[in-house]
């Protein structure tokens, strides 16, 4: 073991690295979604107080409308 080269290592470092996901949780096997408006539930209409809304056109814009174009703004939201 004592001829470990520093080319080996890197390899082996560059092999754990790019095995794991570029994206994970606390847990080595844990990984994320990609946020979509169906899995985070943003298809469906939210409650909310009348002072949340926002108007566009004399219309009021659904708050979970809001909530998607400020998480695509982001670059949160595919």
């Amino acid at each position: 073991m004592d001829n470990i080269t520093e080319t080996f290592l890197r390899h082996v470092i560059q092999t754990i690295l790019t095995e794991k996901s570029s994206v994970g949780g606390s847990y080595y096997d844990e990984t994320y979604q990609t946020g979509t408006i169906k899995n985070l539930h943003l298809d469906k209409p939210i409650k909310a107080l009348p002072s949340t809304h926002k108007r566009v056109n004399g219309k009021d814009v659904p708050v979970n409308k809001q909530i998607v174009d400020y998480l695509k703004d982001m670059g949160l939201l595919v």
